[in-house]
């Protein structure tokens, strides 16, 4: 009786990327098969299912006799990124939360709004301007997903039309006068869009601020003929 041909079966490499290819190759006998169909030894080959997938060579010796081998591959799903908008509505206030699937193990992230190439930033990103945005998503494995999202702005809606009224001083520190012609209502918003304070005001209005911590905020101003404006300002 002749002894089964020693076959042994290999592959570049043990998990891939989401379209990249793979190259088996197999040794042990004259005649070697792989059982999947358009995998042949030493030719790059493309995967079309994604997670693990056994790959089997059959061997056949010059006496006929045969025997198999098998090499494991795993594939990852494709890297995609969901994610949600909040527009901006004051100015700097936009914000993008980003969800993750797919690839290998946890993911590094790389935003355009800073140095690209660094995979230091942070998961989703706050106080934005309008714009566009692209996050490149990389795994363990270096298998990398691209998302670019937009970010509206509000902010035109609002502030266009702010040549009727003023606000000074503005950067200030303890209190803020609002002056517009006529009767008119405001509010005084922080960057959560959080109403803090509100008035009436009949030329001017006279706003105490000196008890808010630094930072941004902003006065939404409603005149009597329903026109509605917003002003940025800086508490010192």
């Amino acid at each position: 009786m002749n002894a089964l041909p020693s076959i042994e079966a290999f592959a570049s490499a043990d998990s891939i990327c989401n379209g990249e290819s793979i190259i088996f190759s197999s040794t042990g006998a004259p005649i070697l098969e792989w059982e999947t169909a358009d995998v042949e030894n030493d030719i790059a080959y493309f995967p079309i299912v994604e997670g693990e997938q056994l790959y089997t060579v059959v061997g056949t010796d010059e006496n006929g006799c045969q025997n198999e081998a098998a090499v494991t591959v795993n594939m990852a799903a494709p890297i995609v990124v969901t994610y949600t908008v909040t527009d901006e509505i004051f100015g700097s206030d936009a914000s993008i939360d980003i969800e993750v699937t797919g690839g290998f193990g946890s993911y590094v992230y790389d935003w355009n709004n800073d140095e690209l190439g660094d995979y230091d930033d942070t998961q989703d990103l706050a106080d934005l301007d309008a714009g566009s945005y692209i996050v490149t998503v990389q795994d363990e494995f270096g298998c990398e997903g691209v998302e670019t999202i937009e970010i509206n702005s509000q902010v035109s809606l609002t502030e266009h039309s702010n040549v009727n009224v003023s606000v000074y001083p503005n950067p200030g520190k303890d209190q803020l006068t609002i002056n517009l012609a006529g009767s008119f209502d405001y509010s005084l918003v922080n960057v959560s869009g959080e109403i803090i304070a509100s008035g009436k005001g009949f030329n001017a209005a006279k706003l105490a601020v000196g008890d808010l911590a630094m930072g941004i905020y902003f006065i939404q101003i409603s005149s009597t003929d329903g026109t509605v404006q917003t002003v940025k300002i800086t508490k010192l």
